[in-house]
């Protein structure tokens, strides 16, 4: 059976309630859905065609365009300076934002590679805990970085459950 985007995040939602009737709500239940669902559909980003790899590419877009804009007076001054000037930079900035976005998407493994795996999951779930320890202003980073552990977990148990039905 192919899984796709509507699958996952269903079953995100229904494995996140689920696992709220066995394990009880935590005090940060909306921060913890938050971090179940994205887990749940993000393993996908490493499919070219899937909602979550646009929608990277979309974000990286948007912060590299940002970053650009937030530093060209001081590019321009550098450019002034080594060369004279330059007309063409505000082109330039954007192709090169282009090219960024291309060359990080060129970086990602291909479908079903590390991203599907245990490990990457363990790596959500701890990236997850770092932020919420960083940012979180007094959620318990570690049981959040857990629930987003499982979330991630939830899109391998689709993916494999997926994979053994032979229909659809």
């Amino acid at each position: 059976m192919r899984t796709g985007f509507r699958e996952h995040l269903f079953a995100g939602f229904l494995l996140f309630f689920i696992m709220l009737l066995l394990l009880g709500v935590p005090k940060e239940v909306y921060i913890t859905a938050v971090w179940f669902v994205v887990g749940a559909v993000l393993p996908d980003l490493d499919s070219p065609v899937s909602k979550p790899r646009r929608f990277m590419r979309l974000i990286l877009l948007f912060v590299f365009l940002l970053v650009l804009l937030l530093l060209y007076p001081s590019i321009l001054a550098v450019c002034v300076e080594v060369v004279g000037g330059c007309n063409q930079l505000p082109l330039i900035m954007v192709l090169l934002v282009f090219v960024a976005v291309g060359f990080v998407d060129m970086l990602i493994p291909g479908h079903r590679g590390f991203l599907h795996s245990l490990p990457a999951a363990a790596l959500y779930g701890a990236g997850v805990c770092f932020l919420m320890w960083c940012f979180g202003m007094g959620v318990d980073s570690f049981w959040v970085g857990m629930w987003g552990l499982c979330g991630y977990a939830s899109h391998l148990l689709v993916d494999f459950v997926g994979d053994a039905i032979p229909f659809k």
